[in-house]
C-alpha cells in the first residue's frame, strides 16, 4: 500500500513537471500562461454545452465532450473544471501505463513510459486545452489496460461510453469487439495477420458509414479528396489533383506520413529539430519493443488501435499540430520503454 501511495505522489510530481515543460514549450505562442487554453474547437464545444441537449448533427458526434463540459459548468468555472478533469484523466492513464509496462518489462521501463507520456510536450501540452485530445489519449491507454487486465464486458462498456467523445473514438468499440475473442487465446503471428486483414476491411466500411450518415460530412470528405487536402487548411501542403488511382493512394499516405513525422513547415528550426530527434528515437525503440512483444496481448491491443487510426487519417486529413498522430502513438509508448531495456525479455501473454 505504501508503495502504491508513493507511486501516486511520484506520478503527480512528474505530471506537474511535465506541465511546466509544456508551458515553456508553448512560451513563444502564449507566453508564460497557466490558464486553460481555448481554441476554435473549444468554442464550438462550449457553445454546444450551453445549448445541450439541442445539438446540431455534427455536434452529436462530440456529445460526450459536450456533456463533459455541461457537467463541468454545473460544478464551477467550466474551463478550469475541464482542465482539472483532463489532468485527472492523464494521471489515471499514467498509472495504467505504468502497470502495463511493468507487467511486460520492469519497473525501470515502467517509469520510462511514464516520462515519455508526462514529460513529452507533444502530449503534455494538450492537458490545458479545452479539447478532446487529452481525454482521448488517456482513454486509449485505459482501453489498453482494460484489454490486458479486465474482461471483454468492461472493455466494451468503456469503449461504448468513450465512442461519444469524438468521431474517431468509435473505433474503440469495434476494436474491442474484434479483440475480445482473443483475450484468452494464445497469440500467434498467423492470428495477428488475420486480425490486420479483418480490421482493415471492417474499419474502411465503418469510416464510410460514419461519413455518409451525418449530413454534410460526406461532402466535406469528398471535397478534401477533390482539393488534394493533405494537412487541413494548409494549402501549401496540398497536392496537384489528377483523376488517377495513384493520386488517391499518394494523398492517403501523405496524410499518414505527416502525422508520423510530426514536424511541420511552419514550425521553427529549433522546434522541428527537437521533434525530429525525439521521434527518431521514439520509432527506433518502439520497433525493438514491438519485436520483443510481437506475440503478446499488448501487441494485439496496439495493433487494434493503430490500424484504424491510420485508416481514418488517410481517409480524412492530417492536422496542423500533429495531434491526430498521437491518437495511436500514445499506445506505442510501452513499446518504446520496453525497447530501451538492455536484454531481450520473453514476451508475456
Amino acid at each position: 500500500m505504501n508503495q502504491i501511495w508513493q507511486r501516486q505522489k511520484n506520478l503527480l510530481f512528474i505530471f506537474i513537471l511535465g506541465q511546466i515543460i509544456a508551458t515553456l514549450y508553448l512560451f513563444k505562442i502564449r507566453g508564460f500562461d497557466l490558464s486553460p487554453i481555448v481554441a476554435w474547437d473549444s468554442t464550438q464545444y462550449l457553445n454546444a454545452a450551453v445549448r445541450f441537449p439541442d445539438l446540431l448533427p455534427i455536434e452529436r458526434l462530440y456529445s460526450g465532450m459536450i456533456i463533459y463540459l455541461k457537467v463541468a459548468s454545473s460544478i464551477g468555472p467550466v474551463k478550469w473544471i475541464a482542465v482539472i478533469g483532463n489532468s485527472l484523466a492523464v494521471i489515471i492513464s499514467s498509472e495504467c501505463l505504468w502497470q502495463i509496462t511493468n507487467k511486460y518489462a520492469s519497473k525501470n521501463c515502467a517509469w520510462i513510459a511514464v516520462f515519455i507520456l508526462l514529460l513529452n510536450p507533444l502530449t503534455a501540452q494538450w492537458t490545458r486545452w479545452v479539447m478532446t485530445e487529452s481525454l482521448y489519449f488517456s482513454a486509449v491507454i485505459i482501453w489498453m489496460w482494460l484489454f490486458i487486465y479486465q474482461t471483454s464486458f468492461l472493455l466494451i462498456i468503456f469503449s461504448t461510453a468513450l465512442s461519444t467523445l469524438r468521431p474517431n473514438a468509435i473505433i474503440l468499440i469495434f476494436s474491442a469487439l474484434i479483440g475480445s475473442p482473443l483475450l484468452k487465446k494464445q497469440i500467434k503471428l498467423k492470428t495477428i495477420l488475420k486480425i490486420i486483414i479483418l480490421s482493415v476491411t471492417i474499419f474502411i466500411i465503418l469510416i464510410a458509414l460514419v461519413f455518409y450518415r451525418i449530413e454534410g460530412e460526406s461532402n466535406l470528405l469528398l471535397k478534401a479528396f477533390s482539393n488534394g487536402v493533405v494537412i487541413w487548411n494548409m494549402p501549401e501542403t496540398y497536392i496537384e489533383i489528377t483523376n488517377t488511382p495513384i493520386y488517391y493512394i499518394n494523398l492517403f499516405f501523405r496524410r499518414i506520413f505527416w502525422e508520423i513525422i510530426q514536424i511541420r513547415p511552419w514550425y521553427s528550426f529549433r522546434n522541428n529539430f527537437f521533434i525530429s530527434v525525439f521521434m527518431i528515437f521514439f520509432y527506433l525503440f518502439s520497433m525493438r519493443g514491438a519485436w520483443i512483444m510481437r506475440k503478446s496481448k499488448l501487441f494485439i491491443a496496439i495493433t487494434l488501435i493503430t490500424i484504424p487510426s491510420l485508416i481514418i487519417i488517410g481517409f480524412t486529413w492530417s492536422i496542423y499540430e500533429g495531434r491526430f498522430g498521437w491518437w495511436f502513438l500514445v499506445s506505442w509508448i510501452p513499446l518504446v520503454a520496453i525497447g530501451t531495456q538492455n536484454k531481450k525479455l520473453i514476451s508475456k501473454s
